[in-house]
């Protein structure tokens, strides 16, 4: 037996375009750095002290602007930065809205799991006398309006969970990014050039 190479079974590669990425793979990945990115700043406003968990007087939550702000600019830029590396590094500069939102409902779905994951991490572990300092006001509150107080006292401790603050953060997440997301698609989708 002869140990020959021949050419003709030998595989061709052709290495001039870059692998076909599906819009899955580049949601997911810049959802992940999305996650991260998020948690980072959380981690890092809730050090610096800038975070307020304190329910307001007249009964409604907290308002903590600069986490808002900061939340939706991540979710704009990643999403901005996601779809249209898509369209222009995986896609040759094309790219229509379903395809576009696909990647960025991709993206919004992992930073919102990265964030769900993360507030409870945090609500159980980090910083667990929070929800129990805001429920003490929040029942102090009803009481000082002359509400019944015992019967709001176990919903509320549904309500001030860990578990429920994660589910919400997810929910609440998502659909704001969703939201984002289809307006984000809506800009950048393009006819792919000839």
């Amino acid at each position: 037996m002869t140990d020959s190479f021949d050419p003709a079974f030998e595989p061709k590669l052709d290495n001039s375009e870059p692998p076909y990425k599906k819009p899955w793979e580049t949601g997911m990945r810049y959802g992940i750095i999305g996650g991260l990115i998020s948690v980072s700043l959380a981690l890092l406003t809730n050090i610096l002290g800038m975070v307020n968990y304190e329910v307001n007087p007249d009964g409604s939550g907290s308002s903590n602007t600069l986490m808002t702000v900061l939340s939706m600019a991540v979710f704009v830029g990643v999403l901005f930065v996601a779809v249209r590396e898509h369209r222009d590094k995986v896609l040759g500069g094309g790219i229509g809205f379903g395809t576009a939102f696909g990647v960025a409902a991709t993206a919004v779905v992992m930073m919102s799991l990265i964030s769900a994951v993360y507030t409870w991490i945090f609500f159980s572990f980090i910083e667990p006398d929070i929800t129990e300092k805001m429920m003490t006001q929040a029942l102090e509150q009803m009481e000082d309006q002359g509400q019944d107080v015992e019967a709001a006292e176990g919903l509320m401790g549904v309500f001030m969970s860990p578990a429920f603050f994660s589910v919400a953060s997810f929910l609440s997440g998502t659909i704001m990014g969703m939201i984002v997301g289809l307006v984000v698609s809506a800009v950048l989708k393009k006819d792919k050039p000839v």
